[in-house]
């Protein structure tokens, strides 16, 4: 069923790109390679995504992308394919863009929204601010690949082989930009749970603005109030703060160095624990999601020539006192707010315009509030994407 739902998919691409009169097509795919080592023992995933695009005539165009992977977990290995991005991007007049399909979204400041989701999000120009919103559903995704895990009852389904799908949840989000040397930003996001019983709804506020602060200098900080309402519970009020602080040496291949800060609320006060749509991962080794969390990111990306790069980073983990992050790790009888420490190196190649080959080595040093014997953790990744 699978292998005949490809090939459909496929074949409607080539009929719709023909009654258009347009044949102008792309094709290629991302092959990935990552072992890891963590507390759940040996992993390894390996992934090939192939795509394809095909252009419809005018500024229209068609994306198509699937992923089949293989994974290594508690010593069992599983296979799986899964469509990824299938987008119909529409320019009906200049400024204005409509996207349908399986699409990403993301809020200005990634803090809130950021992931795959099935809908449509349409953005225009009005008056000189940007206007964009989305209408979007994440009960169609397969639930291993989707990262919706926001109440108890996400997470049991979720350990449920019964269940296939990812929780069945709304997400209504209308965003507004003002650009200018300071690209002033705001996100409102709406999310709502239709499990019916024990369901968790959630809006989001995310104000934010980036720019150049001097010719070689780069600003970008954002800041999101959120609103929990949980069957059974009181209403959840949380914040998260994010900045980044980018500085670009002067010369031709344009080096950057930056210092950037993420926080969000814990269990403290009147305030709880911040919990955004995406369990967006604040890590490369450790990747725990951004809840009771301080985390101070340093580093340095040098182009050697217009086709080789790397970058050097460093991030440092603080918890709150109640209500951190929650991690397998974790030592239950530690009152430490140190979480630990990891560094991540990665280069990147591409030799020519249809090929990139990059690369990435992490580990992570877990700090005193994890367990005694908590061993290092580390990443080893390769990617090559090709474009035909």
């Amino acid at each position: 069923m699978k292998r005949r739902a490809v090939r459909s998919a496929l074949l409607a691409a080539a009929l719709l790109a023909a009654a258009t009169g347009a044949w102008a097509m792309d094709f290629g795919g991302l092959v990935g390679l990552s072992p890891s080592y963590g507390d759940d023992g040996l992993g390894f995933s390996a992934g090939l995504t192939p795509w394809m695009s095909v252009a419809l005539g005018g500024e229209s165009e068609l994306y198509l992308s699937g992923s089949f992977s293989v994974d290594l977990a508690d010593g069992a290995w599983s296979f799986g394919f899964a469509p990824e991005r299938t987008e119909l991007l529409l320019r009906p007049v200049a400024g204005t863009e409509i996207r349908a399909g399986r699409i990403r979204y993301a809020d200005g400041a990634g803090l809130a929204i950021s992931g795959l989701y099935d809908g449509f999000a349409a953005q225009t120009i009005f008056s000189g601010v940007n206007l964009r919103l989305g209408a979007l559903y994440g009960g169609l995704q397969d639930k291993k690949k989707s990262e919706l895990l926001l109440s108890g009852a996400d997470v049991a389904d979720y350990g449920d082989d019964s269940v296939l799908f990812a929780p069945r949840r709304v997400v209504m989000a209308f965003g507004a930009s003002i650009p200018g040397t300071i690209h002033w930003f705001a996100d409102a996001v709406a999310q709502f749970d239709t499990r019916g019983s024990d369901a968790l709804h959630s809006q989001y506020l995310v104000l934010g603005a980036d720019g150049q602060l001097a010719p070689e200098m780069a600003l970008n900080a954002a800041m999101v109030g959120s609103l929990v309402e949980e069957a059974g519970f009181d209403p959840a009020f949380s914040l998260a703060a994010a900045a980044e602080l980018g500085w670009m040496p002067s010369g031709g291949l344009r080096d950057r160095a930056y210092l950037s800060l993420r926080w969000a609320t814990g269990d403290y006060g009147a305030f709880n624990p911040y919990l955004s749509v995406n369990a967006i991962p604040q890590g490369k080794v450790f990747t725990p999601r951004l809840a009771g969390l301080f985390v101070t990111r340093i580093g340095y990306t040098v182009r050697v020539n217009e086709s080789l790069s790397a970058d050097i980073q460093s991030n440092a983990f603080v918890r709150s006192a109640s209500g951190g992050p929650a991690d397998s790790g974790i030592d239950p009888a530690s009152d430490s707010v140190w979480l630990g420490a990891e560094a991540y190196a990665s280069v990147r190649w591409a030799p020519k315009s249809d090929v990139n080959l990059s690369s990435g080595l992490g580990l992570f040093v877990p700090g005193a509030a994890f367990l005694p014997d908590e061993p290092l953790r580390w990443l080893v990744s390769l990617a090559m994407v090709v474009s035909l």
